[in-house]
């Protein structure tokens, strides 16, 4: 039995008598990857937590999956499930893509079709270098342009230190 509270989480004995705080809970999960083939991959998740001191239960479950039919080219998709018992769930989902142009040069991009896109980038300007660069953009909202942020990041790796400078490059908040 594993035992978790906000400290620690490790297998331990808990004696009949003891009683639970308000931050301890059981938890369980079980996880499950594999690949249909070549091409096609998935990922099935679940989990059970208990608290005991309110009795709340939460359930919680994932299924992912990829498939890359072009070369260098992956698109996912994902749909989660989360329930505090006795109210409704509440379900997600993501799609996304990635492309690699080169070993140095790749794309990916991400969202949920209602309120949340992710864009990243990453490069390799010289082409055996340790160095990188990569932007993002995140909160991309097409009905508010301005309402979104993103970085950029350039990061050096050296045989006996390394470098990473980053910047904001900005963060448009809606007015109100």
């Amino acid at each position: 039995m594993a035992y978790t509270n906000r400290s620690f989480t490790t297998s331990i004995d808990v004696s009949p008598t003891a009683t639970a705080s308000a931050s301890d809970l059981f938890q369980s999960g079980l996880s499950l990857s594999g690949a249909i083939t070549e091409t096609i991959k998935y990922s099935l998740a679940g989990s059970l937590a208990w608290y005991p001191q309110s009795g709340d239960v939460m359930l919680r479950g994932s299924l992912s999956g990829s498939f890359s039919m072009i070369k260098n080219l992956s698109v996912s998709a994902s749909l989660g499930y989360l329930q505090a018992v006795p109210s409704s769930p509440t379900l997600s989902y993501q799609i996304g893509a990635s492309y690699a142009f080169s070993s140095n040069a790749s794309m990916a991009a991400s969202t949920n079709l209602d309120n949340s896109t992710y864009i990243s980038g990453s490069i390799k300007p010289f082409a055996e270098s340790d160095d990188t660069l990569r932007f993002n953009f995140s909160g991309l909202n097409f009905t508010d342009p301005l309402n979104h942020q993103g970085g950029l990041y350039y990061t050096h790796n050296g045989p006996v230190a390394g470098m990473n400078v980053s910047r904001y490059l900005f963060q448009f908040l809606p007015v109100l």
